[in-house]
């Protein structure tokens, strides 16, 4: 993938923000990510308006191949069919802000944001406006990644609330909880409800996080013939802990050296409406082991080896073992 973000400052406390991506080198597949103007008078109060990442999960933190807490190329989290809002820009307005606490540096931190939501095939063309089955053939629901992320109209009435509360007690540690319900469908009719948490910690050579998801949602009949989504209430969770540690740094001629190992854990069927055989059916763990190479900044190679194991599921899931490798420049 190709990023470009490009800022112009209009007044001290003014920005515009517009950036684009050419997703995983496909020939003509640009991803339109945040398209934004940003008003911040002060670190107590920024206001958002336009395409912006969605509060949930502490993108700004995990998402860029740059960002200090990626860690590795696989995304942080294990999913199925609907779990995954990495890489979720979306339409809205959204306020923030950092509230000191004391001399010690603390802070409380707080977040709210009314937008699209996510949506499903719905699209709008020359002819009208074209309704697709909620869910693809695939089994996933509104993936549409490549050039439209997540919807490329705003298929419902309904304009979910996302908000955000955090909390720093010291200087590089981080607690977060992010939330966000609504509906999804066309019809205004399928509920869905994110609940997100993370915890960042840096100290000296060691950056480390832990990520927690859940999503209650009404999930449609899976229309292929693998047979996990009957139909009713779905719960899903996940969960991840991840550490890095520079065991170099600015020595022997290199920017840094970091091993890297990540654990996660993910269930898509938790609690349903479905039969009971159906419940806990997908679940996995997996363990990913890696290591972060920059010879000098602005530059990095990521390698990574990931072992998944399917702790309940039948011949049609795979475990996803896997060897990943990343290069990374940014100028």
């Amino acid at each position: 993938s190709f990023y470009v973000d490009i800022i112009s400052e209009l007044t001290p406390v003014v920005f515009v923000e517009g950036e684009f991506e050419m997703y995983k080198g496909i020939k003509g597949a640009f991803k339109v990510g945040a398209g934004r103007a940003v008003w911040h008078p002060s670190s107590k109060f920024l206001l958002s308006v336009g395409r912006q990442f969605v509060l949930l999960g502490s993108e700004e933190l995990v998402y860029y191949p740059t960002a200090k807490y990626r860690f590795m190329t696989w995304q942080p989290y294990v999913y199925e069919k609907f779990l995954r809002f990495t890489g979720w820009w979306d339409s809205g307005v959204a306020v923030t802000g950092r509230i000191p606490i004391g001399s010690n540096g603390a802070f409380f931190e707080y977040g709210a944001m009314v937008s699209n939501g996510p949506g499903d095939y719905t699209t709008l063309t020359s002819s009208g406006k074209r309704t697709y089955p909620t869910m693809n053939l695939q089994g996933y629901t509104f993936e549409m990644f490549e050039d439209h992320t997540r919807q490329s109209y705003n298929n419902n009435n309904n304009k979910p609330v996302t908000w955000r509360i955090g909390f720093s007690p010291i200087k590089g540690l981080l607690a977060r909880v992010e939330g966000m319900k609504g509906k999804y469908d066309a019809r205004d009719n399928r509920n869905f409800e994110y609940l997100t948490s993370e915890v960042f910690y840096s100290k000296g050579r060691f950056d480390g996080m832990f990520g927690f998801a859940q999503l209650k949602w009404n999930a449609p009949a899976d229309p292929s013939s693998d047979g996990l989504w009957p139909g009713g209430n779905v719960k899903q969770r996940a969960l991840y802990v991840v550490g890095g540690y520079k065991v170099i740094e600015k020595q022997f001629g290199i920017n840094f050296l970091q091993p890297v190992l990540r654990y996660q854990w993910f269930d898509p069927n938790v609690s349903s409406d479905s039969p009971t055989q159906y419940r806990h059916y997908g679940k996995r763990q997996a363990v990913d082991i890696g290591l972060n190479y920059s010879p000098w900044e602005h530059f990095l190679v990521r390698a990574a080896y990931r072992w998944q194991d399917v702790l309940k599921g039948g011949n049609g899931i795979k475990g996803g073992d896997g060897f990943t490798l990343e290069v990374v420049a940014d100028f």
